[in-house]
C-alpha cells in the first residue's frame, strides 16, 4: 500500500526548484538529498514561512519541472510482517515501518491533541452527540490548509440526513475512542 507524501504544486524560480503541499509529518526525513521517488531524486530541500520546496537530479530548468507539477510522491507502506509486494523489505524500510509504529506517527495522518490518526481509523466510527444517541457514521476525512475535516454521513432516521463536513477541532469534536468504536461530536447550531 502506498503513501502520499507529498504532491508538486507548482514552480519557483528559474533554477527547477518545485513547490510542494507536504502530506507528511516529517518532511526533514522524507525529503532528505538522495532520496528516490520514481525517477526522481531529491538533491535539495527547503522550507520558508510555511512553505517547501525541492530540487531534482537531473531537472534543473522551469521548462524540465513544469510536466511534474500535478505528481504526487509516496512511499510504499508493508504489511505487520515487513513484507512488500512478497518480497523482502530493506532493514531501512523495516527500522522506518518500525519507528513509524513505535512513535505513533503516521504517513498524511489527521492530528489531534498531539496524536496521530490515519483516515483508516477514523473511517466507520460511529458518531454521537452528547446525549449518547447515534446520529451518523464517519465516511472520510478532508485535508485543508486551515483545518481538517471529517467527512459524516447522518442517519437516515435524523431530521437532517446527508453528508455533512464536520471540522476535527475540540470544540466541536470533544471525544474520540478508538477503542470503542465512536466519536463524540457537539453540533452548533446550523451544523448538521
Amino acid at each position: 500500500m502506498e503513501k502520499e507524501v507529498a504532491r508538486i504544486v507548482g514552480v519557483r524560480g528559474l533554477q527547477g526548484q518545485v513547490k510542494i503541499q507536504v502530506l507528511t509529518d516529517q518532511p526533514q526525513e522524507r525529503f532528505k538529498s538522495g532520496t528516490c521517488y520514481g525517477n526522481l531524486e531529491i538533491t535539495s530541500y527547503q522550507s520558508f514561512r510555511g512553505k517547501h520546496f525541492l530540487t531534482f537530479r537531473d531537472h534543473s530548468t522551469v521548462e524540465s519541472v513544469r510536466p511534474l507539477i500535478g505528481q504526487v510522491l509516496s512511499v510504499e507502506i508493508m504489511d505487520n510482517h515487513g513484507v512488500r509486494n512478497n518480497e523482502s523489505a530493506s532493514e531501512t524500510d523495516k527500522l522506518t515501518r518500525v519507528m513509524n509504529q513505535e512513535s505513533n506517527v503516521l504517513e498524511k495522518a489527521i492530528a489531534r491533541d498531539n496524536v496521530s490518526y490515519y483516515p483508516e481509523q477514523l473511517v466507520d466510527l460511529a458518531v454521537k452527540n452528547s446525549d449518547n444517541e447515534i446520529l451518523g457514521i464517519v465516511t472520510g476525512v478532508n485535508f485543508g490548509a486551515a483545518q481538517d475535516q471529517l467527512v459524516i454521513q447522518l442517519a437516515s432516521y435524523s431530521n437532517s440526513a446527508g453528508e455533512r463536513l464536520i471540522p476535527f477541532v475540540d470544540e466541536l469534536v470533544p471525544e474520540l475512542n478508538l477503542n470503542e468504536g465512536w466519536i463524540r461530536i457537539n453540533p452548533i447550531e446550523g451544523l448538521l
